[in-house]
């Protein structure tokens, strides 16, 4: 029977939500701040709130002409070699954004508050972002279903350029760029392979699924068996929620059995529960709020 999982044929429209982790020194996802304090909470993505525009593009690829007698012989296509970056535009400014971009500290002194831009010493950290746009199905059966789609680029960073105008009577908006490295693995740390997905190193990937997507990360203590989620579960299948135990090696395992998801309470729960030190990664749809 159709339906909406595993949708390759879909159309997209406009911007619904971009995310971000820190990334830890792992290259795992660790929340606003970059750590994560062991136990049942976890770190929960950040969010840009707010966002305008994201103008992710690939630049097209190189072509060189061989000619002779006077004619074309052929072209040759070549990977393009230019920086990938762009720009991210928002409504509204944030300045606890920029202490996981780029380690630019908040001030308060009295009741006014300060945070500086185009800083020197200057320092960028690394980021998994995950952005959500609203899709609807293509495929044959589910054509005009209502889902999701978007983009999660896994090597990421932010350098913050604040408001971008003062215009009588318009309204503000607020700017960061981006520039992208290319990645070998998922956020869960499953590494690229040519037998899965073709390549080995990616800039940025798409992604599809009936329900928004964001990720979680914990690390284990003391055998707990209960951890919260930072949003509301779409779906209690580990279809749609994606849960993978990283061990001390870095090797990440999917579990397809042994985990629950109560979508009431917002957690998961392990029977038995992971090792001590594994680190824990959800990927998950959730209820859009």
């Amino acid at each position: 029977m159709p339906s909406l999982a595993n949708v390759h044929r879909y159309i997209a429209a406009g911007f619904q939500r971009l995310d971000f982790h820190q990334l830890d020194t792992n290259g795992l996802p660790a929340g606003v701040t970059g750590t994560v304090v062991a136990g049942a909470a976890g770190v929960a993505a950040g969010r840009i709130t707010a966002v305008k525009t994201m103008n992710v593009n690939i630049p097209a690829g190189e072509a060189v002409p061989v000619t002779g007698d006077n004619v074309l012989q052929g072209t040759f296509q070549f990977q393009n070699v230019s920086a990938r970056t762009f720009d991210v535009e928002f409504a509204e400014d944030d300045f606890a954004d920029r202490q996981s971009f780029q380690g630019i500290k908040p001030r308060d002194i009295g009741n006014h508050s300060f945070a500086g831009r185009d800083i020197s010493p200057f320092a960028l950290n690394n980021l998994l972002l995950i952005g959500v746009a609203n899709a609807s199905a293509s495929s044959a059966g589910v054509r005009g279903l209502g889902m999701y789609a978007g983009v999660f680029a896994n090597r990421a960073q932010i350098s913050v350029r604040g408001r971008n105008n003062f215009v009588e009577r318009g309204a503000a908006s607020y700017l960061g760029t981006v520039t992208l490295n290319s990645s070998d693995s998922y956020p869960w740390g499953e590494t690229y392979s040519v037998a899965n997905e073709g390549y080995l190193q990616s800039f940025v990937e798409d992604w599809t699924l009936a329900y928004p997507v964001t990720c979680h990360r914990w690390t284990q203590s003391s055998g707990i068996t209960v951890f919260n989620l930072g949003e509301t579960p779409a779906s209690t299948s580990l279809s749609d929620v994606l849960v993978y135990v990283i061990d001390t090696n870095g090797i990440p395992t999917r579990k397809t059995t042994g985990v629950t998801v109560d979508a009431t309470a917002k957690t998961l729960t392990f029977s038995p529960a992971p090792t001590d030190g594994y680190s824990i990664v959800a990927w998950y749809g959730y209820v859009p709020s």
